[in-house]
């Protein structure tokens, strides 16, 4: 939940939704969740440290998907974190016991590290509550599927975009839906055959949507042909559905245009943002990035290999971006993030090629 900091003395607000709670006292904000408080100091430090963590366990990723940096941005510094950088965020998150998340999951297929099985067991084994991971699903082999079960992870998300099979492949270059829903289903009975509640499925729809569309702002809906070709499995599946949205380090060629609704402009509250104050993320080389959106380290704050967890998470940098958020002046990577303003990527002459799509032509 996102509420405005509050310069005010003796000012008091309680909000609450859900299982979060956000209090502003004596000019200080205090988010509560899951029975946890967060204090964002004068200072713009925050207490106590993060309890939700991303790891990137790869940054490499075998497909080239049409929206996102990983695919589309030519980069030669990445990899896939080592057992020695994961080593160090184990040890600093034992030293104070107070991760309840762990998400598997940055910019790149995790599945693509061969030690992907070993980092969920060991986040397991420490006491992190719930541990998730997301996936293309295009490198499974039985084996794999069988230890994902086996290892404990809580939730996977497969992605799949697009209104049809074909726009699914056209997004997600490299890709073949047919292949990669085979995978799910697969997945799906397993679980049953070994009687196993986790990991909970989810599919993540991206949709390229056309102008007419968020003109309207009409809500994101499940694709029929999701629907009707896992409609054996709709009570074992959580689908969940997108628009594109333009990510830090993206840039636009001249056949995509950037677009808002009507009723675009700053989301209120816009002086807030959750990922700064209570979660934090390493990637593959241990350098920590503000947020899940930063896939580019547009905005190293440091790097757990030679910095503690506590240095960095109170470090000028990340007390830097905090205050900006809080007084409007953004940095370029959180001017246009979805957080403060809404935006979407449409691609021009999209509706022609989404029809076409579905028809199957």
């Amino acid at each position: 939940m996102r509420f405005p900091i509050q310069d005010t003395a003796w000012f008091l607000i309680i909000k609450a939704h859900a299982e979060h709670i956000t209090t502003i006292r004596n000019g200080q904000m205090i988010v509560s969740k899951l029975n946890e408080n967060y204090v964002i100091h004068d200072d713009f430090s925050v207490t106590p440290l993060p309890r939700v963590i991303r790891l990137e366990a790869s940054s490499v990723c075998n497909l080239k998907c049409m929206y996102c940096p990983t695919g589309t941005k030519h980069n030669n510094s990445r990899g896939k974190m080592n057992m020695e950088v994961f080593g160090r965020i184990v040890d600093e998150i034992k030293s104070y016991n107070g991760v309840d998340v762990a998400v598997l999951y940055h910019g790149g297929e995790s599945f693509l590290n061969k030690n992907i099985f070993m980092m969920i067991r060991e986040l397991r084994a420490i006491g992190i509550r719930l541990i998730k991971a997301n996936t293309n699903g295009t490198v499974f082999n039985e084996k794999m599927l069988i230890e994902i079960i086996e290892s404990g992870l809580d939730s996977i998300t497969f992605s799949i975009d697009g209104l049809s099979p074909q726009e699914n492949n056209w997004i997600r270059k490299g890709a073949d839906y047919f292949e990669v829903a085979k995978t799910v289903k697969r997945l799906i009975i397993l679980k049953r055959q070994m009687n196993s509640q986790t990991p909970e499925i989810h599919i993540a729809n991206t949709q390229i949507p056309d102008e007419e569309t968020i003109l309207s702002e009409k809500e994101v809906s499940t694709p029929r042909y999701l629907l009707d070709d896992f409609a054996e499995f709709k009570d074992e599946v959580i689908f969940e559905q997108y628009y594109t949205i333009k990510w830090p380090g993206y840039e636009c060629s001249a056949e995509y245009v950037l677009v808002g609704p009507p009723s675009a402009g700053l989301v209120e509250p816009s002086n807030y943002c959750d990922h700064v104050v209570q979660l934090i993320t390493f990637r593959w080389n241990g350098d920590v990035v503000p947020c899940c959106y930063d896939i580019t380290s547009e905005y190293v704050v440091g790097n757990i290999t030679v910095q503690s967890l506590a240095k960095i998470w109170n470090n000028e940098r990340y007390r830097k971006l905090r205050k900006s958020i809080c007084n409007g002046n953004y940095m370029p990577m959180c001017a246009s993030c979805q957080v403060i303003r809404r935006n979407f990527i449409w691609r021009n002459e999209m509706r022609k090629v989404n029809l076409n799509f579905v028809k199957g032509s």
